[in-house]
């Protein structure tokens, strides 16, 4: 298990499997220096609202091109131990 320190909390990742027994991917979601979700893609767009394809597409080099580093979210894989 994996902790994050964010503002005063601590935030724990741990692995999730699927039922055919591959690791799901877990991500961070970021605006700017802030953290505004984290998990797996389905849980993220759950949480704010959008569609998965929406929060894959904030990790394509495509996205960030487009808006040139104004305030964007970008999504980062974060990586097991």
């Amino acid at each position: 298990m994996r902790l994050w320190k964010m503002g005063a909390q601590l935030i724990s990742q741990k692995t999730i499997y699927r039922s055919d027994g591959d690791v799901m991917k877990e991500y961070a979601l970021y605006k700017g220096e802030d953290i505004l979700a984290i998990g797996t893609l389905e849980e993220i767009a759950a949480s704010l609202g959008v569609a998965v394809e929406t929060v894959k597409f904030y990790g394509m080099p495509s996205y960030l091109k487009r808006i040139k580093g104004q305030n964007a979210r970008e999504l980062i894989e974060l990586e097991e131990e």
